[in-house]
């Protein structure tokens, strides 16, 4: 299953930009550096999510170990997102995961 971590909510006073559309794999099995390859060889270039704030040399000592964040960064990564992202680089890009994903 892949969730689409960017969930953000409208209200009155803000609203998300999308600048970062990220996913995050949920299966164990799945070489997430891999995925990355196999989509750059498609010329669809990926990063990783942030590293966690308690990795950081600089914020280590006013961080404390997060779960979740080290589960997003193990499991996610970030896709590419632009105002010149056509409706196909997006299909693409969802294409080439799914069959990576289902092998």
């Amino acid at each position: 299953m892949i969730y689409l971590i960017s969930n953000f909510k409208k209200n009155l006073i803000s609203s998300g930009s999308w600048w970062l559309t990220c996913i995050k794999i949920d299966k164990k099995n799945i070489d997430i550096d891999n995925l990355m390859l196999k989509l750059k060889e498609k010329e669809i270039p990926t990063r990783r999510v942030f590293m966690p704030a308690s990795e950081m040399p600089y914020l280590k000592e006013f961080s404390k170990p997060c779960p979740n964040a080290y589960e997003i960064y193990n499991q996610g990564i970030c896709l590419p997102s632009s105002t010149l992202n056509e409706e196909e680089d997006i299909r693409k890009a969802a294409l080439i995961i799914k069959e990576t994903l289902n092998g």
